[in-house]
């Protein structure tokens, strides 16, 4: 059996206040994406238990999203069939897209059709908080606030297919508690001039905090990033942004001329021949 998990991007991500376990406040809306995605390759064994291949290194076999799931469901409902899983990724590590959290929520899925829906979607959510913060966005798979650490979660009303997505996936690994790490350091964030400006045209999408608090530490370590926004708002992006704790850049556009004239931008930069580019068809 084959399950494409796709993965999100933020709209804006606000940190407030660390909290007492370790992680922090945040405020966000998550949007759904169905590209890029990961391939989930299930096989049911006789044999209860997990085990998981994967076509690139870096993911621990014992450890994962989707490890974590299949333990966890089994915990609160006892599993008579094991699994046996081959992920190819196509979503980015480090790219602030969710990718691993989507994974976790697909076999989480999965898992309860398989069992006839056995457990409550309150519990399953309970379940999808434990394997990671992004998790329970990933059961809804439709626009969300999230506030908390991300696992308080309210669906809202949020069409943005009027508009051409471009995303971008740099060739650039970004750890998410380096970030958290550098934020932290820095006791205060300042919000640019610039960055003010890219708020005033995001207000066409519905919103009025979309800002991400992650991008003045990213852009210093990699100033290629924040020449892209740059260029994408050169170009009439309605708005162009950092996904997450990542490296991906996203921007929106009203008309694919823009699109089109982004794109053969960048494309004159020497470092973007080596960065990928996925458009929303």
């Amino acid at each position: 059996m084959l399950i494409k998990s796709g993965c999100k991007i933020n709209l804006g991500l606000k940190i407030s206040d660390k909290r007492e376990d370790g992680y922090h406040n945040l405020e966000t809306v998550f949007y759904p994406l169905s590209m890029p995605f990961d391939e989930i390759h299930l096989e049911k064994t006789k044999e209860t238990g997990m085990k998981l291949s994967c076509n690139i290194p870096g993911i621990d076999p014992e450890n994962n999203t989707l490890t974590k799931a299949y333990d966890l469901y089994n915990q609160y409902h006892a599993l008579d069939f094991g699994l046996d899983i081959r992920l190819i990724k196509g979503v980015p590590h480090g790219a602030g897209l969710g990718g691993g959290s989507a994974n976790g929520a697909e076999l989480l899925k999965y898992l309860q059709k398989e069992t006839g829906n056995a457990l409550p979607f309150q519990t399953l959510l309970e379940i999808a908080a434990k394997i990671g913060a992004d998790v329970p966005f990933f059961l809804y798979d439709t626009p969300c606030k999230g506030e908390g650490i991300g696992e308080k979660l309210t669906p809202i009303s949020l069409d943005l297919t009027a508009y051409s997505l471009l995303l971008i996936l740099p060739d650039i690994h970004i750890s998410t508690a380096w970030a958290f790490k550098k934020l932290a350091e820095r006791k205060k964030i300042l919000t640019s001039k610039k960055e003010q400006a890219n708020k005033s045209r995001s207000k066409r999408l519905g919103a009025d905090f979309l800002v991400n608090d992650f991008e003045t530490i990213v852009f210093e370590e990699y100033g290629k990033l924040e020449k892209t926004k740059e260029i994408l708002l050169q170009q009439k992006a309605v708005f162009a942004s950092l996904s997450g704790t990542g490296s991906a850049l996203f921007a929106f556009f009203e008309e694919k001329k823009h699109e089109e004239q982004a794109v053969s931008t960048l494309l004159r930069q020497d470092f973007f021949h080596a960065w990928k580019c996925i458009r929303r068809p």
